[in-house]
């Protein structure tokens, strides 16, 4: 049964000396915590704050999001998958696995992490170096959490699971605010939102039940 914590400043400060505690008890040289929810629950701020607080405990963190496994949008047009980008079928959940195994293999030469440009609205391969000494990996993602088959080498790979939950109303508005920001007109921001963007919502919240902390950010 996942434990929830409510966005409070006590409570989140405590995050990293919890996953500080959670490393230093699995006897591992590296761990994957996963940092999961919907768009917009608050994930990218958690992650910072993580790196922040594990760094000031002693550790390196590297945080590794989903995102820069995005198929290109090159694919995506092969595809016809360009009108529901985001969705759990238009990321490469194959290299996801494989690079995360490999992140997690101890003695590995550094390498990069993909890295989704806002700017190009594309991934970029060389995003976050990942270094040999590097201790915990803040992997932060929609669909991290998904038993589907081709996801489960994904989910296995991680030993501690947060999930960040908000209301659809909170969700809606802060989504069309970020669409806003990113240059849509009004009504792409809504269409986004509304046809894309909260039917992923839902997906990801049946998602909830695997995580061993959830917290409701609003």
């Amino acid at each position: 049964m996942a434990k929830t914590y409510s966005l409070t400043g006590d409570d989140i400060a405590s995050v990293p000396q919890l996953v500080a505690n959670t490393y230093q008890e699995s006897g591992k040289q590296i761990l994957v915590i996963g940092i999961s929810g919907a768009p917009a629950t608050g994930k990218s701020t958690l992650s910072e704050s993580l790196l922040s607080g594990l760094s000031q405990l002693g550790f390196k963190a590297q945080l590794c999001p989903m995102d820069g496994f995005h198929y290109p949008n090159s694919v995506l047009k092969e595809k016809g998958l360009t009108s529901v980008k985001g969705s759990i079928e238009t990321f490469d959940v194959t290299s996801l696995a494989h690079l995360l195994s490999k992140a997690v293999t101890p003695n590995t030469d550094a390498f990069f992490w993909p890295k989704y440009c806002r700017e190009l609205h594309d991934p970029i391969a060389k995003g976050f170096l990942i270094e040999p000494d590097t201790q915990i990996i803040l992997l932060e993602g929609n669909y991290i959490y998904s038993t589907d088959e081709d996801w489960r080498p994904v989910s296995d790979l991680i030993d501690l699971k947060i999930f960040l939950t908000a209301s659809e109303e909170v969700l809606r508005e802060r989504l069309i605010s970020r669409h806003l920001a990113g240059g849509k007109s009004k009504q792409e921001a809504l269409d986004k939102t509304e046809r894309v963007d909260l039917v992923n919502a839902l997906k990801i919240k049946q998602y909830e039940s695997n995580a061993d902390y959830v917290i409701q950010t609003h």
